[in-house]
């Protein structure tokens, strides 16, 4: 049984995810019920934060986060993530405290019911369904536009900022973790002029190796636990293991899902897809960089986000080099990523 959910757990969350209609269905008699105060809730400058997994999104949330200058979704909002004032309010009863433990990823990140998390997908899943084949996730354009999900999607912002309520930075602005967003960068820009969307990346034989290590891992975990592969189904969460679902990128895939190679060529062909979509909204982050020298590289964040630089820099402590793999592939797809990734350093915003 995957650790912290029992099997009523498990019911409540298949009732509660495993139906598109319902978390639409909720959260749109949530907005009508709020609507006097979402109107009154900004929802303005919003952050996303997105990129390939492994690349540091993780962490960049919980440092954002930590400010209390952004609202995000945490751990309490599951399994009803859509109707988040409602569900606060009916779970108020019954809310649970617990120790901070790692998560599935075996990484040394700590979450508890209070930590920041990625459910901004499962609203683009329940209003764009025919984009997750099931084989692979398609890609979004500027041209991809739905007035009722336009709608959702601004009341859900202002839920989340709601839910945060005033503090003393005033009110916070709405910010996401949301690895999928890199295959709708155009729409996202033009949906939200005003947002800014940040894009880290890591040294493709590292990051590559990464993906590798985790896509393993997650397949012995599903193996053994299927609500753990419904579970990250349901969320939106097609990155590894048996749920793996690769993006769309352009290119045919160099070999099978889990070899060197595949990975190196998966991260070569994302990176170039968002290098060719990249809006004046995104700033590319250089992770290592930034592990590298973390008081400079908040402080450039700090400034790009309009936020105060101390906040941010109280956090230098927790970026520190990710692990580095020795097994670098070689030929084609290596000195392709070499040249991207050579790219992305020109343009990362801590590139002078």
């Amino acid at each position: 049984m995957t650790p912290g959910y029992s099997i009523a757990d498990r019911l409540l969350y298949r009732v509660a995810l495993g139906s598109r209609t319902l978390q639409k269905s909720l959260a749109d008699i949530e907005s009508r019920l709020n609507a006097a105060q979402l109107r009154q809730t900004p929802a303005d400058r919003p952050v996303f934060i997105a990129s390939l997994p492994r690349a540091g999104t993780t962490l960049l949330l919980e440092a954002l986060h930590r400010t209390g200058a952004f609202a995000a979704q945490t751990y309490r909002d599951m399994p009803f993530v859509l109707c988040p004032l409602l569900w606060r309010s009916v779970s108020r009863g019954f809310r649970r405290t617990a120790a901070l433990r790692e998560r599935a990823h075996g990484d040394g990140v700590a979450i508890g019911y209070d930590s920041p998390e990625a459910f901004e997908e499962v609203l683009w899943k329940a209003f764009w369904p025919w984009k997750y084949a099931p084989d692979k996730i398609l890609t979004w354009s500027s041209r991809d536009r739905d007035g009722e999900f336009e709608e959702a999607f601004a009341a859900h912002m202002r839920k989340v900022v709601a839910m945060a309520g005033r503090t003393g930075a005033g009110t916070p602005r709405y910010l996401s973790k949301n690895n999928a967003n890199i295959v709708r960068l155009p729409l996202l820009a033009e949906l939200y002029p005003d947002c800014t969307i940040l894009i880290p990346f890591r040294n493709p034989a590292d990051h590559a190796g990464s993906l590798a290590r985790q896509h393993t891992r997650f397949l012995k975990l599903h193996d053994g636990d299927r609500f753990a592969q419904s579970y990250m189904e349901w969320i939106g969460h097609y990155e590894f293991g048996r749920a793996f679902r690769p993006f769309a990128f352009p290119g045919e895939p160099v070999g099978e899902a889990g070899t060197p190679n595949y990975w190196l060529d998966y991260w070569d062909r994302g990176f170039r897809h968002i290098l060719g979509e990249l809006p004046n909204q995104a700033r590319l982050i250089d992770y290592d960089r930034l592990c590298d020298a973390p008081q400079t590289g908040l402080r450039a964040l700090a400034e790009i986000l309009e936020v105060p630089a101390g906040q941010l820099c109280d956090q230098a402590h927790r970026f520190h080099a990710a692990n580095r793999y020795d097994a670098i592939p070689t030929g084609p797809p290596a000195a392709r990523a070499r040249e991207t990734y050579e790219n992305l350093r020109r343009l990362a915003v801590d590139a002078g």
